[in-house]
């Protein structure tokens, strides 16, 4: 489990890194008078993916440590995190 922290930490990072550059090319193309909404779509993305990530890293180390009631639970939150997301997505489409 010492290593997950690790891979966790770095996933996290890169997923704010990689959302950080989206809204700096969204804004510099908004800037340069194009009405582009892709990069912020995709930085929004990666933001809410980057705590799944996490969850599902956690999930993968709680089923290679056989610790099955953490594994459940792990399992219940990824679910719900996904439930969430979609729905997020889908509302913010129709509003679109």
């Amino acid at each position: 489990m010492e290593g997950l922290e690790a891979r966790v930490q770095t996933l996290l990072i890169w997923s704010v890194r990689f959302c950080l550059l989206c809204f700096i090319v969204g804004l510099a193309l908004r800037f340069g008078g194009y009405p582009a909404n892709w990069p912020f779509d995709v930085g929004i993305l990666v933001l809410m993916l980057g705590p799944l990530g996490r969850v599902i890293l956690s999930l993968l180390a709680f089923y290679q440590d056989r610790d099955w009631p953490f594994f459940l639970a792990t399992v219940g939150v990824v679910l719900v995190l996904s439930m969430t997301f979609i729905a997020a997505w889908s509302i913010r489409t129709q509003v679109a």
